[in-house]
C-alpha cells in the first residue's frame, strides 16, 4: 500500500462537509478515480485515502487533482487557503511521492 506524506495543509470536502488535512499528515491510499472532461480537454482525479490519525484510527479523505490532456504533472486542487488569483500548486510541490494513477 503507498503512503503518501503532504507538505503543505488541504482540505477535503466530503458529503459530510471539509476535513483539514494538516501539513505532515500520513495518507495511505486507497485507490484514484480517473474521468475526461472532453470539452475542456481535461482530466480530473480524486484520490482517496485514509488519513492515519494518532490513535492509528482511519479517516477517509479524498485529494482533487486535475490536469489538461498532454499534460505531464497535475495539479492539486485543494490546497487550503489558496485563491483563485494565485499559482497553480503541482503534485511534487505537495508531496515527494509518485501521482498515483
Amino acid at each position: 500500500m503507498l503512503t503518501l506524506t503532504n507538505k503543505i495543509d488541504l482540505s477535503s470536502y466530503e458529503t459530510h462537509g471539509s476535513l483539514d488535512i494538516p501539513a505532515g499528515s500520513i495518507l495511505e491510499h486507497i485507490k484514484t478515480e480517473t474521468s475526461l472532461m472532453a470539452y475542456y480537454e481535461l482530466f480530473t482525479y480524486v484520490v482517496h485515502c485514509n488519513m492515519i490519525g494518532e490513535d492509528n484510527n482511519k479517516i477517509p479523505v479524498s485529494i482533487r487533482c486535475s490536469k489538461y490532456i498532454g499534460g505531464k504533472i497535475p495539479k492539486v486542487n485543494c490546497v487550503k487557503n489558496k485563491s483563485r488569483k494565485s499559482k497553480d500548486i503541482y503534485w511534487p510541490e505537495v508531496f515527494d511521492e509518485d501521482f498515483p494513477e
